[in-house]
């Protein structure tokens, strides 16, 4: 309970940490209240803390979690003064019922997480194990235990002075857009000191609060007059598995990109509000400044939102643009249109082409289906194998789409929707080589991409439920067992089957069929990585061994690990001095020279003179191993990349090694004291 406990203080903390420093900018910079500035605030806070944290960081400050939180709450606070002095006063545009529909979209989202995320975790100590979540652990507790909150994080300058660190691997000097990290390890710097928990909390918050409050705002731009469709998107906020569900529990976890995406739909009602009230210079400016400095924290925690944004936004401009235009002849009209396509696509070409985006675009995922079963899992709203299926969503979606069109009211979602399933259906079922044009700002990766296609397709499903709402309760008005029923109870209990049919649990019509369901199969995703019981690779089990550990070597000793037997968590997570605490080390000889003789031929320490040199210039005292022999087995997974030769050195140590001394040992966990090396 003391774990939940710390959860709860996290979570509490990060949304004050979050906000104060935002919403006060957000003040200086407009001089109202209202919906949109309580949206966009936290992405201000991330462009905040992360301008502050770098430049402290070229100057060669460092300071603890409270102080600098000090340093930005300060710096918002003096331009809110200095605005409010020099500007008109400060007004509340937020109505009482916009008020009631926060509440309801929060209180919605809140109860959704923690059915779907929090209770699938064994214990507030739980994280999911997945790849990237070795880089998003270490920058938190990199920030935590260096007070350098820089965008250029090296983890391994917590080594003791003179130790040789490896190079060449994420966290390790090289840019990293670190928003959301920095943010997370100030609000666990103030409660948990505790990564995972400032992590897992800290997302929680963002996906149960700030979230629903960005879809609100967008859905209040879309249809400012119709309270009905606003209130009914609370119910499909969080109703679609590909996103933020998928990325955050079967990849990834890709949290940067997630937390970014968030954001997108707060961005584009900045948009909308900004081109809409064009007969009003000072809120164009204002709005247009909010906007821009959303866009820039956005950036800072993941750029590839940015061109989500993007993609999302672009078919919105084209049709302001075409019908803005409407004064002049379909010639002209035609030629403008065609200029503006070009530029798009100019710019898409120039930033595709930029030495910096390379090592992005480069990337590649290979095919995981056929080009129609790509078209297929689009429109059924599963985007990509493992995924189910939410035919109830593509029924709605359908619905949503035919009367966007019968209405003529927000057809430019249709374009965005078929935009990014475009990407999405060229990423996932082929290989041409145009496939990193279209998709490489996202990693080639079709299950990032989804992301365009939710947030489009969501008031549309939105509005295609509210009219299927309509006109089942016409008819159902109409029999003779309900004409007593009221209004409410009818459309209630309608509601209340499709929220069952949505979020509905993996259940089991016995002797017939096991029916596996969309919400169903990401919690068992979840539930299986989010385990301290269960095989992993940093088990409850290590885990505990590496507290045992903590008791008999000091604190700056030195202590070498094959990373990939999970001790790559056991810095970040546990606060232990290992020496590897990032993966993909000495692939192509990525690592320094000793790195390289540490890692191939440490078990010849008593009888290489060269072996002693390397343990002696890494300062290292101990050999830590978790799981002995370094195999691939059920009981001790691996990442798919892992090549037991590279960390044969370490692989080959055992009791009898000579030149090693037995310390601690635990079923095949050991640690071993190296022999007169210093």
């Amino acid at each position: 309970m003391y774990g939940w406990f710390l959860f709860l203080c996290n979570a509490f903390a990060f949304l004050c940490v979050l906000y104060f420093p935002g919403m006060l900018l957000a003040c200086a910079v407009r001089s109202r209240i209202d919906l949109l500035q309580i949206a966009i605030a936290p992405a201000l806070s991330f462009a905040l803390y992360s301008t502050t944290g770098l430049i402290l960081s070229i100057l060669g400050f460092s300071t603890n979690a409270l102080f600098f939180f000090i340093i930005n709450f300060v710096i918002g606070l003096s331009l809110f003064a200095i605005a409010r002095f020099f500007l008109k006063q400060l007004t509340v545009s937020i109505s009482r019922q916009d008020l009631s529909l926060a509440f309801l979209y929060v209180c919605v989202a809140l109860v959704l997480t923690s059915i779907f995320f929090v209770k699938n975790m064994d214990s507030a100590f739980s994280f999911d194990q997945a790849h990237d979540n070795v880089t998003h652990l270490n920058l938190i507790h990199f920030f935590m235990a260096s007070g350098d909150f820089t965008q250029v994080p090296n983890i391994y300058s917590l080594l003791p002075e003179g130790v040789t660190p490896c190079t060449g691997s994420n966290g390790s000097g090289g840019f990293y857009p670190s928003g959301w990290h920095i943010i997370a390890a100030v609000a666990g710097g103030l409660t948990s000191h505790s990564s995972v928990i400032a992590e897992t909390s800290s997302f929680v918050v963002l996906m149960a609060v700030c979230f629903p409050i960005c879809v609100l705002t967008f859905m209040r731009t879309l249809y400012p007059d119709n309270d009905s469709i606003v209130r009914l998107g609370s119910l499909f906020t969080l109703a679609f598995s590909a996103f933020p569900w998928k990325l955050v529990t079967c990849n990834g976890p890709l949290f940067p990109y997630v937390i970014a995406c968030f954001f997108v739909p707060a961005l584009a009602s900045a948009l909308i509000t900004l081109t809409a009230s064009f007969g009003s210079a000072k809120r164009d400016v204002s709005t247009a400044f909010l906007m821009c400095l959303g866009f820039f924290g956005v950036a800072f925690v993941h750029p590839s939102a940015v061109f989500t944004f993007g993609v999302f936004i672009c078919p919105y401009i084209a049709s302001r643009l075409y019908f803005s235009t409407s004064c002049f002849s379909n010639k002209k009209r035609n030629i403008i249109m065609a200029i503006f396509c070009l530029g798009v696509v100019a710019i898409w070409v120039f930033m595709y082409k930029l030495p910096f985006m390379q090592s992005t675009v480069g990337f590649w995922w290979s095919r995981e289906c056929s080009l129609f079963q790509a078209f297929v899992n689009c429109f059924d709203f599963s985007f990509s194998l493992g995924c189910m299926a939410q035919l109830l969503i593509s029924l709605l979606f359908i619905v949503g789409v035919l009367y966007s069109f019968r209405e003529k009211r927000n057809r430019w979602l249709c374009a965005s929707f078929t935009v990014g399933a475009m990407i999405t259906v060229v990423a996932k079922g082929t290989d041409l080589s145009f496939k990193s044009l279209l998709s490489g700002f996202w990693y080639t990766d079709g299950n990032r991409v989804a992301a365009i296609c939710v947030l489009a397709s969501m008031p549309l499903v939105v509005l295609g439920c509210l009219r299927m709402v309509e006109f089942l309760y016409g008819r159902i008005k109409r029999c003779y067992c309900f004409e007593h029923w009221s209004a409410g109870a009818i459309v209630s209990v309608l509601l209340l089957i499709a929220s069952v049919l949505i979020y509905a649990p993996n259940f089991d019509i016995y002797g017939h069929l096991k029916i596996t369901t969309a919400f169903g199969n990401t919690s068992a995703a979840q539930i299986g990585k989010y385990s301290l019981t269960a095989p992993n690779f940093y088990s409850g089990e290590e885990q505990a061994f590496v507290d045992e550990v903590k008791k008999v070597v000091n604190s700056d000793d030195v202590i070498l690990n094959n990373p990939e037997d999970g001790s790559f968590f056991a810095n970040s997570v546990s606060d232990l001095n290992v020496y590897y605490r990032t993966t993909h080390i000495g692939e192509n000889n990525n690592d320094s020279r000793d790195s390289q003789l540490v890692r191939t031929k440490l078990n010849q320490i008593s009888v290489n003179p060269e072996v002693r040199r390397a343990a002696q210039n890494l300062s290292a005292k101990y050999i830590l191993i978790l799981g002995q022999g370094g195999c691939r087995d059920d009981e001790h997974p691996y990442y798919l990349y892992y090549q037991e030769k590279l960390w044969r050195g370490i692989n080959k140590i055992t009791d009898d090694t000579p030149g090693l001394t037995l310390v601690l040992s635990k079923d095949d966990n050991r640690l071993y004291r190296i022999d007169d090396v210093n």
